[in-house]
């Protein structure tokens, strides 16, 4: 019997109980891409909850157009955070081509045109509500310990933008 894949209502994407079903305990490690939407929350609050969810409605299109060209599957793993990763009776995704998929999501989301336009923000050196991308390798705990999952790659995140000074930046301060 197979299950339909529970979906993200925002996204389309597929949601958390999709992903653990995705990971069972036990599952091997696998390559996979680590979406996440930079300063949705002061987007939230310069242009309203309504934007966000038209913003980060937008990303999930994009990230499904992603998965389409790429034989992937999307998971909105929390309120910004997504994971894209390929089916479990494909082929693992090679760490080369997650690289180039990262690029090309970050890169593209810029042409999502989603400006920061309220007041508190304009003095902002960036007014683009961007991604950040990270390859890293997924299993049973991204579903079972999602929290900290989060937190551990939002830190890689991070720590990838200070030494770069380049795709990875995330808007605020890290704390």
């Amino acid at each position: 019997m197979t299950t339909a894949m529970t979906t993200d209502p925002l996204t389309g994407l597929g949601d958390l109980r999709a992903l653990s079903l995705r990971f069972p305990p036990g599952a091997r490690a696998e390559t996979a891409i680590w979406i996440d939407v930079d300063g949705l929350i002061w987007f939230n609050d310069s242009e309203g909850f309504a934007a966000g969810d038209a913003a980060l409605a937008a990303i999930g299109q994009l990230l499904r157009g992603e998965c389409a060209a790429s034989t992937l599957e999307g998971y909105r793993v929390a309120g910004d955070e997504l994971v894209l990763v390929r089916p479990a009776s494909g082929p693992e995704l090679s760490l080369a081509e997650a690289n180039e998929i990262a690029d090309r999501v970050v890169a593209t989301s810029a042409a999502l045109d989603l400006r920061f336009t309220g007041p508190r923000y304009a003095a902002n050196d960036r007014d683009l509500l961007t991604v950040s991308a990270l390859v890293f390798r997924a299993d049973a705990r991204l579903a079972l310990e999602r929290r900290a999952v989060c937190d551990e790659l939002a830190v890689a995140i991070h720590a990838a933008g200070v030494a770069t000074q380049r795709r990875y930046q995330r808007r605020g301060q890290h704390v």
